[in-house]
């Protein structure tokens, strides 16, 4: 009964805003979704899609929304959440998401207040150690700083320690965190999620460093209630009990010792007391052993404000820093992206549904197509075909299916061994020379034939020669007597996916 109720108020909430912001659920469910559609029929795709937004998605936006495909597509996962009867890996991101929240808050809490007490606890007749203190509570943190900060510079310069194996374990480990928030899921819930995010994974040069700052988010709000433990527990520590702080003369000599305190007390000199004097500096001094009654009290009383806010500027004020850039940053990254590959160019052209009609004299003609988002900016654009050398389909049947599809104009077309790149050398030059007038790049393939490693590879230089202009795609022929052709799909998307080859995938069936 919660379950359903959880659903039903995630499904509520997908569907109440006409344009709400993209979110990481939103993500998860939109390539989860893609990833399932594989397996249905082009032509049942292209009737629901399009119902969808005939029906369920152009009624509800705004002019100025309806040639925004962020809005159209986020509308497409509303509506699509909407007919799911079961759970979709968003909310089981967000149920994971809650609950690692929860744990690092919980944790830092804990952390925090565990080590002050222990770090306040009077060690025989000797007073608290006020740089043990300070170097207790903000050291471990300023090495994982700088720690972070060495790891960035190295990444963007030599890349020596990408496949360092005790750094890869810990990065697996830090990602491995999340799936103590995904614990309380069901097996088949979680293996879901893992496969949602395993596909986001798989296409990181899309969404680039998505997966990255919710991480950071994590550690700073965990590292924020560390800091806040840390000065809540000295606070409550004052009504019960004279603190008394001093520092050994293992630290150096006073003088050094109290220069060191005033530049560290720089950005809070406005504030009372905002750090021992000089002459407090020397008189705290102790050896070990010392008792704190031959200290003088008012200078050992004169440290705790110090040290309060030290660990409130260099601890709580900096980790809340990290955490406002974190969240700022994961927003923008959400913001950024255009869902502008291959699965998403596929669900947009069904969305949008033109269609073909065809003179008597043969022409081709793309109608102008009203209320629907336009897939290119202008009148179609004009395509390169690269066929495979054993491809006999018809040239007129492929120009039909580009321009009802794709709203493409088949230009020219080119024959190519697409098992051979090296002897691909010339067409591939003259992809390089026209791709920038391009809207679409066209490998025709049969169906039958098998995806191997030199395919792939063939197709790799493709892509390296279109640039970043045109989309490609893959065009697979098919007969429509042969019964196999869904797996053979199957086949080809694996190559793909196994490759990391982002191009579409279509098919085009013929008698």
């Amino acid at each position: 009964m919660a379950d359903t109720a959880r659903r039903a108020a995630y499904q509520l909430r997908a569907v109440s805003r006409p344009t709400p912001p993209w979110k990481i659920s939103d993500v998860l469910d939109f390539e989860f979704l893609l990833a399932g559609d594989d397996a249905l029929p082009a032509e049942e795709l292209r009737e629901r899609d399009r119902a969808i937004f005939v029906e369920k998605i152009a009624p509800t936006l705004s002019q100025e929304s309806a040639d925004d495909r962020r809005a159209v597509l986020r509308a497409w996962v509303a509506e699509r959440r909407r007919r799911a009867t079961d759970e979709l890996p968003g909310e089981q991101f967000i149920t994971g998401w809650q609950t690692l929240l929860t744990l690092a808050v919980l944790g830092g809490l804990l952390l925090g207040g565990g080590l002050t007490m222990q770090l306040l606890r009077y060690s025989g007749a000797e007073p608290l150690n006020a740089l043990v203190f300070l170097a207790s509570t903000l050291g471990p943190q300023w090495l994982l700083i700088f720690a972070a900060l060495l790891f960035w510079i190295e990444r963007r310069t030599t890349r020596f320690l990408t496949d360092w194996r005790p750094l890869r374990a810990l990065l697996a480990g830090l990602v491995a965190l999340f799936g103590a928030g995904a614990r309380r899921l069901h097996g088949e819930s979680r293996v879901r999620l893992q496969a949602a995010i395993g596909r986001l994974a798989g296409k990181s040069e899309i969404y680039g460093s998505m997966a990255t700052w919710p991480l950071l988010v994590v550690t700073q709000i965990f590292a924020v209630s560390f800091n806040v433990a840390i000065l809540a527990m000295l606070l409550a520590q004052l009504p019960a009990r004279e603190l008394r702080f001093g520092w050994q003369t293992t630290w150096g000599a006073p003088e050094q010792v109290a220069r060191v305190v005033g530049v560290l007390a720089a950005p809070w000199a406005w504030a009372p007391n905002s750090h021992p004097s000089t002459q407090e500096v020397f008189d705290t001094k102790y050896a070990p052993g010392q008792a704190h009654k031959t200290l003088p009290g008012a200078a050992m009383r004169a440290w705790w404000p110090f040290l309060f806010y030290a660990v409130a500027c260099y601890g709580l004020v900096v980790r809340v820093a990290f955490l406002i850039l974190a969240a700022v940053k994961m927003r923008r990254s959400l913001a950024a992206l255009t869902f502008n590959h291959a699965d998403a160019n596929a669900l947009w052209r069904r969305l949008s549904g033109p269609s073909v009609t065809t003179q008597p004299t043969g022409n081709l003609q793309v109608p102008e197509v009203t209320n629907v988002p336009p897939i290119h900016s202008g009148v179609a654009g004009d395509c390169l075909a690269l066929v495979a050398d054993e491809v006999a389909q018809p040239v007129q049947e492929m120009a039909a299916e580009l321009a009802s599809r794709f709203r493409w104009r088949l230009g020219e077309t080119l024959p190519v061994k697409i098992d051979n790149r090296r002897a691909c050398a010339d067409q591939l030059a003259r992809l390089r020379e026209t791709a920038p007038s391009l809207a679409g790049v066209v490998i025709t393939i049969p169906a039958a034939r098998d995806p191997i490693v030199a395919i792939a590879l063939f197709i790799r230089e493709v892509i390296s020669a279109a640039g970043a202009k045109p989309e490609v795609l893959i065009l697979l022929l098919a007969d429509k007597s042969q019964t196999e052709t869904a797996l053979r799909v199957k086949y080809w998307r694996d190559l793909l996916a196994i490759h990391r080859l982002h191009v579409g995938l279509e098919t085009l069936c013929h008698k």
